[in-house]
């Protein structure tokens, strides 16, 4: 498990880049194609669309940064109260490395540990424990309000979502689960209102016609 999850971050971090260079560059032209499936006067509403959901694929990385924000902070505050040398270069390592869930931590504390075990046993017991405290605020607070907030979605739902998609996907379903989920509730909710819109349209020609 663990050489099939390391595996797919090295690929995922090889594809990405190259997945982002040519949807930045060509993903403008997406939109009005598949608008041209639809009736004329139906359209603008599926640009709109795509607008939407690129907004909320914005508003969750924004949430993100937020969290990762939170736990560099909050690190640098608490290794700095033990007095441990290096606390912004290592509140800096447990910021970016929390972007990957569960594994992500564990490589942010790394650091930290063998730096406070250079120092004596103790130091690295109160380094540990302030990670901890730290990555369960994160975990249990902080992301499920500031990604409830920024994506309208409940924090009850943020922590159902992240529990039942890290059980079917590992690693990759806590990283993509909360982004596909308010992906798929704007798609869901504004089809269901274009599908509505045109049936009211067709039924209002056909009675237009009689």
């Amino acid at each position: 498990n663990v050489v099939g999850s390391i595996a797919n971050i090295a690929i995922a971090l090889f594809t990405v880049p190259f997945l982002l260079f040519y949807l930045l560059r060509d993903g403008h032209k997406l939109p009005p194609l598949v608008a041209q499936a639809f009736p004329e006067e139906y359209r603008g509403r599926v640009v709109d669309l795509f607008h939407t959901v690129s907004e909320t694929i914005s508003s969750y990385v924004q949430g993100l940064i937020v969290v990762c924000l939170f736990v560099g902070v909050s690190v640098y505050i608490g290794l700095r109260l033990i007095g441990l040398d290096y606390a912004l270069l290592l509140a800096a390592v447990a910021m970016v490395t929390d972007v990957i869930p569960y594994l992500g931590p564990v490589l942010g504390t790394l650091p930290a540990l063998i730096v406070g075990l250079l120092v004596s046993p103790w130091t690295a017991l109160q380094v540990l424990v302030v990670v901890i405290i730290v990555q369960q605020l994160e975990s249990h607070l902080v992301s499920p309000l500031v990604l409830g907030k920024k994506l309208n979605i409940h924090p009850v739902t943020i922590i159902v979502i992240l529990l039942t998609a890290g059980s079917m996907a590992g690693i990759l379903g806590l990283v993509l689960g909360v982004p596909i989920f308010a992906v798929a509730k704007v798609l869901v909710t504004e089809v269901v209102k274009l599908v509505r819109d045109m049936r009211r349209g067709k039924v209002l020609n056909n009675s237009l016609k009689e």
